[in-house]
């Protein structure tokens, strides 16, 4: 984004928060009231992927609500489908040689298998459908396709399937299905400009921390290296040209995560190549074009901005955005071999990802993908706004907004992401603009412990469960009624996984700020999510014992911060859904706090979908969710609907969720 732009935004805010009293103030939205389907049906085709061959395209459609994979070719434009899945979307897939792989789950379970798609003929024509990891209770995860390193039928995998609680690093043979085992207690593998692997990650189980080990050829021994503290940003991004040095952005013995150059056999910073003042490096882009070539570097402060170092990438990422508006997020994703054909993803604060194919050398791009989205002068602008928590730390995030509706005296949502240790950024988010044309307005906060700001900010968040971190939401709360923005009787909070979280603490630790609450696969005690983690997650224990704390050294804090304790002080309704086969956050946190709440006599509106897991993947499911959110809001807080929710019956009972739990 453009700095014309930022600075526009940015004072618009101030215009807009001093001159409350001078306007008059419209009662509804000025744009249609648009269909939960509009806003939620998935796209027609995603995800595409140029194929070895540069004649085809590989990308995912839904059929019936299920994504398959699917084949285009780049100059008659015909479609092939190639999967026929249809209870269980493809996650991922990828083209290996001639070979077709994809990744799906189970019902949400987070128990990854890698498949085949067997070919029978041309590419693009395959037949049937082979598990080549029929493995119960174990997840793997393509760590490399190993193209141009190894033969064509050969990728990295990583997969617990020997040790529920540890990783191991194999050789996944797609045509035979043979696992040979390359590194034990292994999770991720670097390899050079001239396909070494050169750099292996092994986690150390007892303090969370990670190793790194080195060498420079593939028959050589690794070293150790450096051991990186599970605190520690370190994120390796590609060797230089000539593989004499490795591109890292790390936030170690600083605050803010800078990108570096450094010596990989003993870890030690040569140079750091860029770095900001006030918020993290997030990302940076290594042999794109060039092998060994840095590119660009990546930051977000309100808004994204990239730093070149590449002629070449800028000037196609210049003539790319001369295409679009000012205020577009543009990413180059894959190119054919001799550089002319790229993909393209564009996005902003008021239209999805869209994909095109740009055509270098006659300067043409087209569209990939077709937004079914309602237009984009419907959306409402995603605006960026700090303000100060009680204790004087300055809280960054963002405020929507209903088009053709005056900052005052609004129903709002205080949208809380999850994580905690994620953040929220300017660009298009359906769930933001889907409250914003029922007449919310909706302030996302990014409170301490969000990531991008630095390691400070970070470490304010440990042990603040509850408190400092729940202090930060609800200000955003107050904030908003002291700008004369929100009704002070009309807000609500909503919130998924940690944001889930703190739904239940707003309802359960401030319950008179609130009007009404939304938590999707929420934590609502802290001692069951400890207990339940994932086996996959074993070797992050430590971490969450040093940031959240630990169930019997901090016995005391950590009960008072979970809200399922303290569901007797609760008088806000309550719509509170979850994935019946969530890993993360199992349901039994939201049976819990359900239950403890029918023991005070408190009713709320409880959805169960037995299908999914952590996160919603069944459009469906989102139809049915967001319909019951819509009609919840506007009962309690008096925004638009189109569904009555006394008309809906989406919800279930708590006796009948026990009766189906196993």
């Amino acid at each position: 984004m453009k700095k014309t732009i930022k600075s526009c935004t940015v004072v618009l805010v101030s215009i807009m928060l001093l001159s409350l009293s001078a306007v008059v103030f419209a009662e509804e939205p000025t744009v249609p009231l648009y269909t939960v389907e509009d806003f939620f049906t998935a796209a027609q085709a995603q995800s595409f992927d140029l194929m070895p061959c540069g004649e085809r395209l590989m990308f995912l459609s839904p059929v019936n609500g299920v994504n398959n994979i699917f084949t285009r070719d780049i100059v008659t434009g015909v479609d092939t489908q190639i999967t026929f899945e249809t209870e269980q979307s493809v996650a991922m897939a990828f083209a290996v040689g001639d070979n077709i792989i994809f990744v799906r789950g189970n019902l949400g379970d987070e128990n990854l298998n890698i498949f085949r798609v067997e070919p029978f003929g041309p590419i693009i024509n395959f037949g049937g459908i082979t598990n080549l990891t029929p493995f119960e209770n174990a997840t793997f995860i393509v760590r490399d396709t190993l193209d141009g390193t190894h033969p064509t039928y050969e990728i990295l995998v990583i997969s617990n399937q020997e040790t529920p609680t540890e990783f191991n690093m194999y050789i996944l043979n797609i045509q035979t299905g043979e696992l040979t085992l390359a590194y034990r207690s292994a999770n991720q593998l670097h390899f050079d400009n001239d396909g070494v692997g050169r750099i292996l990650a092994t986690p150390d189980m007892l303090t969370g921390n990670t190793i790194l080990m080195h060498r420079y050829t593939n028959e050589g021994e690794f070293a150790y290296a450096k051991t990186i503290s599970h605190h520690d940003d370190f994120s390796v991004f590609g060797f230089n040209y000539t593989n004499e040095y490795i591109y890292v952005i790390t936030n170690i013995n600083r605050n803010f995560s800078a990108l570096a150059r450094l010596n990989p056999s003993t870890m030690e910073v040569v140079e750091y190549v860029f770095e900001h003042n006030s918020v993290d490096v997030i990302t940076a882009t290594v042999g794109f074009l060039t092998p060994g070539v840095l590119e660009y570097v990546l930051y977000i402060d309100d808004f994204s901005t990239r730093v070149f170092f590449c002629p070449l990438a800028q000037e196609i990422h210049t003539t790319i955005a001369d295409f679009f508006p000012a205020n577009t997020i543009i990413f180059p994703t894959a190119h054919s071999q001799d550089q002319n054909t790229f993909l393209v993803n564009i996005a902003s604060d008021v239209f999805d990802m869209q994909q095109f194919i740009f055509n270098k050398y006659e300067n043409t791009i087209e569209p990939l993908t077709v937004s079914t989205l309602p237009p984009s002068e419907h959306m409402a602008n995603m605006l960026p706004v700090r303000y100060t928590a009680r204790d004087g730390v300055e809280i960054q995030g963002f405020l929507t907004l209903p088009v053709g509706v005056e900052p005052y005296n609004l129903p709002a949502v205080v949208l809380v992401h999850g994580g905690p240790w994620a953040r929220d950024f300017w660009g298009f988010h359906a769930e933001v603009q889907f409250l914003a044309n029922r007449g919310y307005a909706v302030l996302q906060p990014n409170f301490r412990g969000s990531t991008g700001f630095g390691r400070e900010f970070l470490e304010l968040s440990f042990g603040e469960w509850g408190l400092s971190m729940q202090d930060d939401i609800t200000d955003g709360a107050l904030w908003l009624i002291e700008q004369g923005i929100a009704d002070p009787d009309r807000i609500a909070i909503m919130g998924h996984s940690w944001g889930g979280y703190a739904t239940l603490a707003g309802i359960t630790f401030t319950p008179d700020i609130f009007a009404a609450a939304i938590a999707e696969m929420p934590i609502s005690s802290i001692f069951t999510l400890i207990d339940s983690i994932p086996p996959q997650w074993e070797q992050d224990r430590e971490m969450f014992y040093a940031r959240i704390g630990h169930p019997v050294y901090d016995y005391n804090r950590l009960r008072a911060a979970s809200p399922v304790y303290h569901a007797y002080r609760a008088t806000t309704p309550l719509l509170i859904a979850h994935g019946a086969n969530d890993p993360r956050t199992t349901l039994i946190e939201s049976v819990q706090f359900v239950q403890a709440l029918e023991n005070s006599g408190i009713d709320s509106h409880f959805m169960v979908f037995w299908d999914e897991g952590h996160i919603l993947t069944n459009q469906q499911n989102f139809f049915q969710f967001y319909a019951m959110v819509e009609a919840f809001l506007a009962y309690h807080l008096g925004g638009r609907t189109v569904n009555e929710l006394t008309d809906l019956d989406y919800a279930q009972t708590l006796a009948e969720v026990l009766t189906r739990m196993p």
